[in-house]
C-alpha cells in the first residue's frame, strides 16, 4: 500500500504544480489582452485546448487511478486474489444466464467497476450493473406497446461451497411489478413473507412449485433484513444452481467523486465505498 501511497501522492503534486503554472499562464493572458488582443486571443484559444485535451483527461485518470487504489485496498480484507476490471470485466452472459433479474435487451447493459476473487476459498463477483426491462404493456392508437423500467445497482454473485438445499428469489415487495416477476419464474410459485426487524418488511418470495418446504431459514432470513435494513436501496435475493446473488437496487460499487486536492492518505485508499458488503457476506455466511 505505501508503494501506491507514493505514487499517488507524485501523481497528484504534478497534476497540482500544473495546475498552478495553467492559472499563471491564464493570469499572462489577462493582462496581454490590454496590450495586444489578438495575441490574448490566440493564448486563451490555446489555454482552451490544454484544458480540454491536457487538464481533463490528466483529472480524469488521476481519479481512475485513486478509484482502482481504493477498491483494491478496500475491499482486501473481504476478498483475496482480487482482481478489479473499470469496464467489461464481467461478460452479460454472466448476469443474463442466471436468470435471477429481469432483462428486456441483452445489448443494452451497462456493466462496469467489476472486482473479481475469492472469499472463503469460494468464486466471488462483485459489480455495478444498469439495464432494462419490460414493466408492462400499454394499448395504443397503432396497437399495444412495451413500457420499460430500468434495474440499476450493484449485484454480488457467490459460488458455494456445498448445496444449502435451498431454491429461492426474494424481491421487496412493490419494487418490481409482480407481473414482470411472475415472468421471470415462471417454474415457481409466490408467496408473500413479512418478516420483523427494526421494522416490518414484506418480501414477495418464489420458490419452485414442488417444493415440500415452503419456509427460509430463519438464519438466513435474519440476515436479508439486516441488509435490507441498513442499505437505502431495495435487496433482492437468489439461491439457485448453487450460487448465492444479491441485487442492491440504486446502491453502487463507488458512488463518490474524489477531488484532486484530498489528501491521499491510507485511512482514504482503506475506507470502503459500498459498507453493504459487510451484511451482503453475513448474508453468504449463513450458507457456507
Amino acid at each position: 500500500m505505501n508503494e501506491k501511497i507514493a505514487s499517488l501522492q507524485k501523481e497528484q503534486k504534478n497534476l497540482q504544480m500544473f495546475g498552478t503554472g495553467y492559472l499563471i499562464c491564464l493570469i499572462v493572458c489577462m493582462f496581454l489582452g490590454f496590450a495586444s488582443p489578438m495575441a490574448s486571443a490566440a493564448l486563451a484559444a490555446v489555454m482552451v485546448l490544454v484544458y480540454i485535451f491536457v487538464i481533463r483527461s490528466w483529472i480524469k485518470r488521476y481519479r481512475q487511478d485513486v478509484k482502482t487504489a481504493m477498491i483494491e485496498e478496500s475491499f482486501r480484507p473481504h476478498f483475496k486474489q482480487i482482481v478489479y476490471s473499470p469496464k467489461d470485466g464481467v461478460p452479460s452472459e454472466t448476469i443474463t444466464g442466471s436468470g435471477f433479474l429481469p432483462v428486456a435487451h441483452d445489448k443494452t447493459l451497462v456493466i462496469r467497476d467489476s472486482i473479481q476473487g475469492t472469499y472463503q476459498a469460494q468464486q466471488a463477483l462483485l459489480t455495478d450493473y444498469s439495464g432494462d426491462f419490460i414493466a408492462g404493456t400499454g394499448e395504443k392508437k397503432n396497437g399495444s406497446r412495451d413500457s420499460y423500467n430500468f434495474l440499476s445497482g450493484c449485484y454480488f454473485d457467490l459460488k458455494l461451497s456445498k448445496d444449502p438445499g435451498l431454491d429461492c428469489v426474494i424481491w421487496p415487495e412493490n419494487s418490481v411489478p409482480a407481473s414482470v416477476l411472475d415472468r421471470q419464474y415462471p417454474d415457481m410459485t409466490p408467496s408473500c413473507l413479512k418478516a420483523s426487524g427494526k421494522s416490518d418488511h414484506e418480501f414477495r418470495v418464489y420458490l419452485p412449485a414442488d417444493c415440500e418446504t415452503r419456509s427460509i431459514p430463519e438464519n438466513f432470513l435474519n440476515a436479508i433484513v439486516r441488509l435490507a435494513e441498513y442499505t437505502p436501496g431495495e435487496t433482492a435475493v437468489q439461491v439457485c444452481g448453487g450460487h448465492l446473488r444479491i441485487f442492491i437496487r440504486n446502491r453502487f460499487l463507488y458512488p463518490m467523486k474524489l477531488k484532486v486536492q484530498a489528501p491521499i492518505t491510507a485511512q482514504l485508499l482503506t475506507s470502503i465505498p459500498f459498507p453493504e458488503i459487510h451484511y451482503i457476506l453475513r448474508v453468504a455466511d449463513t450458507l457456507l
